[in-house]
């Protein structure tokens, strides 16, 4: 499955900025995995950013101009990230990677890799999409 994954929303600030198309989350490598939310654009298949949660944690990140922006957070704020009557999208669920030992948070050459110990994956790169040509961001989830 295929998501284009837009521009980060302007109103928040990011504490850790990863730079470059070469890195590895270290902290969250080993750590296990407690959940994983997409905020869902306007499109169907368009996500904003992301949250993940390891080892009691909460991160939230997203890719920029092949950069990785992640940040320590108190958590999803539905008020902040959603619309009313929006949900998050549960990529734990779809993934089932609830539990399982992040493996792999790297960025090289402008894609980021999250591998879990089940074997899922999920793949984060930038290039152009039909959908939302102008962002230029696209999620890509292997199973």
């Amino acid at each position: 499955m295929t998501l284009p994954l837009a521009r980060s929303s302007p109103n928040r600030t990011m504490a850790l900025t990863r730079r470059g198309s070469e890195t590895e989350v270290a902290e969250l490598v080993g750590a296990r995995c407690e959940s994983l939310l997409a905020v869902p654009g306007a499109a169907l298949d368009l996500v904003l950013f992301l949250y993940i949660r390891a080892d009691g944690a909460w991160y939230r990140f997203f890719l920029d101009a092949e950069l990785l922006f992640l940040d320590e957070c108190a958590g999803p704020d539905h008020d902040d990230d959603l619309p009313p009557d929006e949900e998050y999208v549960d990529l734990g669920e779809v993934l089932g990677c609830v539990g399982a030992t992040i493996e792999e948070f790297a960025m090289r050459k402008g894609q980021l890799t999250i591998r879990f110990s089940g074997g899922e994956s999920l793949v984060l790169s930038e290039g152009r999409s039909a959908m939302a040509p102008w962002t230029g961001r696209i999620v890509e989830l292997l199973k």
